[in-house]
This record gives structure tokens, C-alpha cells and sequence, in this order.
């Protein structure tokens, strides 16, 4: 495994394929792929967004909602 950030929790497998962005584009709407979010905040609460990436443990992805509609998205948490 190769550390891909140093100052994250974020690896990849040493004999992975490389995917250009044409492979990898249409994974989702295929659903052979989904997002994992753990969160969806009003971007009013940056603060505790960022808080939130800043102190790790979480799985999935911290979203701000601009609009104050939540995303169509499937949440995991």
C-alpha cells in the first residue's frame, strides 16, 4: 500500500490499474459506484463541517447544502 496524503488515512493499493476519467465518469450514474455521505449540512454550519473533516473518525463525505434542499442522495450514517 502507498500513503497517498501524509497527513491522512487515505491508501491505494500498490498494483492498482490506472482509470482514465472516461472509465471512471459513468460509475455512478450506473450505480456501480455510489457516494457514501455521512453528512449534509446548510452551508451555515461550515464551521462544524470543517470541524468535522478537521478531527477525522468520520466515513463519507461532509456536503454543504447551499440551496437549503438536502441532495437526492442515498445517506449511509
Amino acid at each position: 500500500m502507498t500513503k497517498i496524503f501524509p497527513e491522512k488515512k487515505t491508501y491505494e493499493s500498490d498494483n492498482s490499474k490506472s482509470l482514465s476519467w472516461k472509465d471512471v465518469r459513468p460509475l455512478p450514474e450506473s450505480k456501480k459506484i455510489t457516494t457514501l455521505i455521512y453528512k449534509i449540512l446548510p452551508i451555515e454550519e461550515a464551521d462544524a463541517a470543517h470541524k468535522i473533516l478537521k478531527e477525522g473518525g468520520h466515513v463519507g463525505k461532509v456536503v454543504l447544502s447551499v440551496s437549503g434542499e438536502e441532495w437526492k442522495c442515498q445517506k449511509r450514517y
